[in-house]
């Protein structure tokens, strides 16, 4: 088979996971033309596959990329082109033992490796994804999709400040890399940098004015370090690009409440109530912004409650605040918000009742926060899993004290590891990464 192409092959399939538009109908339709003159020709058959991917559609070129791996089995580019083709439809399981084949042949190709990385991501492997796409970036530090492979899963893996050290000195190299800052924002976010995030993300939505997801994140990340009318003014960018966003338009009424305008804060968030309820799902909120992992029209109704109860409407919060203690019971704010509304209502037995609770379930946030913090910054795991086990005594049921207590204990290979994490994987803002640290354990004997 001739060797040029096949080159060609390993260097380019990987547009299999993006179509590129330019001249693609009259390329598939000159390639088509070709393998109806010479159905027998590999190259002909490999020239309309590469059309087809090319022109973004990896369906089609499935089962040529195919019907040449089985002609030419031994040849570890075609592999490669499959597996990547497999992946790009959403089937990492058939892309794995196609990309182990080809890296087989080609332990050191960096693609393979990245390829290989995301495939076992996508079925859950960090692990392995991580060691693999380590290997990928090595190489060269400063190739884009290697280096944004590795910063994603170092901060799956917990290592936030180990990814925003790789993808600053990519940028370094390479200040144009497409997607680098949005992910370095990620990684500092996670780090708990807000401000370093804000800087990161503000350089990126100015060399991309039109991104309203980089613009929804940083009137967030605005929102989180107490700017409110600077979050107000991006937010209302980023809305009026993707007005299906409830979450924009929630963290708009919170800014704008922030802010002292009342009556428009309630407009937003009863807005956003009204659209969230008229859908199935909605984005959830980030962890970063609510560890507590409340599902969105909980979180709305809470704020709405507050704001409620800060224009003088009591009537119009009790019901509200009610409805979210009796939906998500250890709402910290709603059972202080709730305890202010009853003892201004004259209800003062009610009021102390829920005021209990509030400072019982602060004070395992704080446990946790605590926890969190040291598990982050200390050699020693000790004292962040007895922060966390006062946490739990306090609130039995805080989700993110379950993750990260069965984060730790998975660290050490301790089997109660695994019952923290189900509690956790229970929580839909919690579910993702509690599944992915169950999947790293070890299989239960029976």
């Amino acid at each position: 088979m001739n060797s040029v192409w096949l080159t060609l092959l390993l260097l380019q399939s990987a547009v299999a996971t993006a179509p590129v538009l330019t001249q693609s109908d009259d390329l598939v339709a000159q390639a088509r033309a070709e393998f109806a003159a010479h159905p027998e020709s590999a190259a002909a058959r490999f020239n309309l596959a590469q059309a087809l991917l090319q022109s973004g559609r990896a369906a089609e070129a499935l089962p040529h990329l195919a019907q040449l791996v089985e002609t030419h089995p031994d040849q570890a580019p075609l592999r490669y082109a499959l597996g990547q083709t497999y992946l790009s439809l959403g089937q990492p399981q058939l892309a794995e033992p196609e990309l182990r084949r080809a890296l087989a042949a080609r332990p050191d190709y960096p693609p393979l490796l990245v390829a290989l990385s995301q495939t076992l991501e996508d079925l859950g492997r960090h692990a392995e994804a991580l060691e693999l796409a380590q290997s990928g970036a090595a190489p060269d530090p400063t190739a884009v999709v290697p280096a944004l492979q590795l910063a994603r899963l170092q901060i799956l893996a917990g290592r936030p400040l180990d990814a925003a050290a790789g993808l600053r000195g990519l940028l370094e190299k390479k200040p144009g890399a497409p997607g680098a800052r949005a992910l370095l924002s990620n990684a500092l976010i996670e780090a708990g940098d807000l401000r370093g995030a804000a800087q990161i993300l503000e350089q990126a939505v100015q060399l991309n004015p039109e991104a309203a997801t980089l613009q929804a994140t940083l009137g967030m990340v605005y929102y989180a370090l107490h700017q409110p009318a600077a979050a107000a003014q991006v937010l209302r960018q980023a809305l009026a690009s993707q007005p299906q966003r409830v979450l924009v338009r929630f963290y708009l009424g919170l800014s704008l409440g922030e802010d002292g305008d009342f009556a428009a804060a309630i407009a937003e968030l009863r807005k956003a109530l009204s659209e969230l309820e008229d859908r199935k799902e909605s984005e959830l909120v980030p962890r970063w912004l609510s560890p507590e992992g409340y599902p969105p029209e909980i979180a709305i109704r809470a704020a709405l409650g507050a704001l409620l109860l800060d224009s003088g409407d009591r009537a119009g919060a009790l019901p509200l605040l009610q409805q979210v203690v009796r939906e998500a019971p250890e709402h910290i704010a709603a059972h202080y918000q709730l305890a202010q509304t009853l003892q201004r209502s004259g209800r003062a037995t009610e009021a102390q009742t829920h005021l209990e609770i509030y400072r019982r379930l602060n004070q395992a946030r704080e446990e946790y926060q605590l926890g969190r913090q040291l598990a982050r910054e200390a050699n020693d795991l000790a004292p962040a899993e007895q922060a966390l086990r006062r946490a739990l005594v306090l609130s039995p049921t805080l989700a993110a004290a379950h993750l990260e207590l069965g984060r730790i204990l998975a660290l050490r290979g301790d089997p109660e590891a695994r019952r923290h994490l189900e509690v956790a994987r229970d929580n839909p803002a919690l579910r993702e990464e509690a599944q992915r640290l169950l999947q790293a354990l070890p299989t239960p004997q029976s």
